[in-house]
């Protein structure tokens, strides 16, 4: 025949089931705190991340701006540098006195 329990005993019994079952909780709750302090930390490296490829294509596109800039700088002073040649290259004296309009008395 099967031994009866006391009142003391069942309580001590559910008492400790109840500590498990809190035991359990805590133990979830922490589990839980833990993947959401690491998905924040995935989520800082990710933003941070995005940050720094959006500072690289910053840097880039200044970069591909001062290669831009350069060229049509060296186009203007090739040009300039031509049409200097060309006057210097040509005799270009200029007679002051032929370009006098004398008046007719």
């Amino acid at each position: 025949m099967a031994r009866r329990r006391s009142f003391a005993a069942r309580a001590a019994q559910v008492q400790r089931e109840r500590e498990r079952r809190i035991a359990a909780n805590q133990r979830a709750i922490a589990a839980a705190a833990r993947e959401a302090e690491r998905q924040r930390k995935a989520y800082e490296r990710s933003v941070a991340a995005g940050e720094k490829e959006r500072q690289r294509l910053y840097v880039e596109a200044r970069l591909a701006e001062v290669e831009r800039l350069n060229e049509a700088l060296e186009t203007t002073h090739a040009e300039l540098a031509s049409l200097l040649r060309d006057a210097l290259a040509r005799d270009s004296f200029v007679d002051v006195e032929s370009l006098k309009e004398h008046p007719e008395l």
